[in-house]
């Protein structure tokens, strides 16, 4: 070898020296695998700005709140509403006198209410009026609870005994008969005429 070589030609000899290890350190890596390899993949994007992106965004946006508010001023002169004739109109007035004459006084309404009692004592059955004799059985009973379960039980007070009886279905206190026990209420019976009280 010559050791008078030029600087050119010494960089040049070092330039292709650096290539060939290169090359070379690539087919060495492609026969031994990587322990450590983080990049499976890489995709080259051109370069873009955040702000670039913030922009189209934000003038696309814009452009589509534009087009969504004078879409509708455009479209309502392509709507059609259908016209009613004369005839239509004339069968509308001949409905209205009728609608009016359905339509009743408050005397009316108020007659109603006072025939049907709403307010009234519903411990009292109005089809058969309650006897002396059993308004003097009822009055010293009082209903103090009720047990629910598969075996509902009436828990009833006797003011003029003072006792207190568990009552289920069918059982008597004094003369009277315990029909039927409800939510809130019982049901007794006396000679065919039937007497609610409640808690």
């Amino acid at each position: 070898m010559r050791d008078n070589l030029l600087p050119e030609e010494k960089l040049l000899k070092l330039i292709r020296a650096n290539k060939k290890l290169k090359d070379m350190a690539v087919l060495v890596s492609d026969v031994t695998p990587q322990k450590h390899n983080k990049k499976l993949f890489s995709i080259n994007l051109p370069h873009i700005a955040s702000g670039k992106v913030v922009k189209l965004v934000f003038f696309i946006s814009l452009f589509y709140l534009i087009v969504s508010l004078v879409h509708p001023i455009f479209a309502l002169k392509k709507i059609k509403l259908p016209r009613i004739d004369a005839k239509e109109k004339t069968v509308i007035k001949k409905k209205t006198p009728q609608a009016k004459e359905a339509i009743k006084s408050y005397a009316f309404y108020s007659l109603g209410i006072k025939q049907r009692k709403i307010f009234s004592n519903a411990a009292v059955d109005l089809e058969k009026p309650i006897g002396t004799a059993s308004a003097e059985l009822i009055k010293d009973i009082n209903l103090v609870g009720i047990v629910s379960g598969e075996n509902p039980q009436a828990i009833i007070e006797d003011k003029k005994a003072q006792k207190t009886y568990y009552l289920k279905k069918g059982q008597f206190i004094g003369q009277l008969q315990l029909e039927d026990i409800l939510e809130g209420k019982i049901i007794l019976s006396y000679e065919g005429q039937r007497y609610e009280l409640y808690l």
